[in-house]
């Protein structure tokens, strides 16, 4: 099965299993991006566009090894799920009992 394909059935799963939840922000995270363009076994431009045809809140690329928008990420979906939450309290308040 081939790198597109696996990703597909992983989003596919994880939509399955947050269902349950309140809108969860979900990021395609592309790792590595110390190693240069010749070396990347996906594309920067097929990341953002898997990420956008398959309803994921964003795509960031990042590196571990230097630290490289690794605080970003975190920082981006901690915003987001502050805003979920914000969302949810609001329609919560709204509803009457």
């Amino acid at each position: 099965m081939g790198l597109r394909l696996r990703a597909i059935k992983i989003t596919k799963n994880v939509k399955k299993s947050i269902n349950f939840f309140p809108p969860t922000p979900q990021v395609l995270v592309g790792n590595k991006t110390d190693k240069g363009d010749e070396e990347r076994e996906i594309p920067s431009e097929v990341g953002e566009e898997f990420s956008s045809s398959n309803g994921l809140h964003h795509f960031l690329e990042t590196s571990a090894k230097e630290a490289d928008n690794v605080d970003r990420l975190f920082g981006d979906i901690a915003r987001e799920l502050l805003q979920v939450s914000e969302r949810a309290v609001g329609v919560a308040t709204k509803q009457k009992f």
